[in-house]
């Protein structure tokens, strides 16, 4: 996970849940580019949140160019090495989730999915699709 945080801490994402049962997940994302946590109450919240929070950055670029058919324009950013960070990504994990914290580490963004690594309890597991964080958590709710 080191080599994660000294290369690219602006992919990385720490991520607390605070409430995880049968249908619901709610809980906070913290990222160095971020002022704020992100707050989300269920896992779609989640993912769109924080794919939008990657497109104001720019990093990892999205492989989709996002249609809309309203006139909000969206955040379509060219490609920056390194986005403004407001804290260090070692300072974001002193924030625990109250049933569940990992961290999430998203490389590329392809065929609209993420693709990645993620970390919980010391141990790196590799991802290619969001589908396979969501069995994650769910794997851990019936625990």
């Amino acid at each position: 996970m080191d080599r994660y945080m000294r290369s690219a801490p602006y992919n990385m994402l720490h991520i607390c849940v605070d409430v995880l049962d049968q249908a619901h997940i709610e809980g906070r994302v913290y990222n160095p580019t971020l002022k704020e946590p992100i707050v989300f109450n269920d896992i779609n919240e989640l993912f769109l949140k924080v794919d939008q929070m990657y497109d104001r950055n720019g990093n990892p670029q999205s492989s989709n160019i996002k249609r809309t058919f309203t006139r909000v324009k969206s955040h379509q950013s060219s490609y920056q090495r390194h986005p403004k960070q407001y804290e260090d990504y070692e300072d974001l994990l002193k924030y625990q989730g109250e049933v569940l914290t990992f961290d999430l580490v998203v490389l590329t963004r392809h065929m609209s999915s993420w693709q990645g690594y993620y970390f919980y309890n010391g141990e790196m597991h590799e991802f290619q699709e969001i589908l396979e964080i969501v069995k994650f958590i769910t794997k851990l709710q019936k625990k």
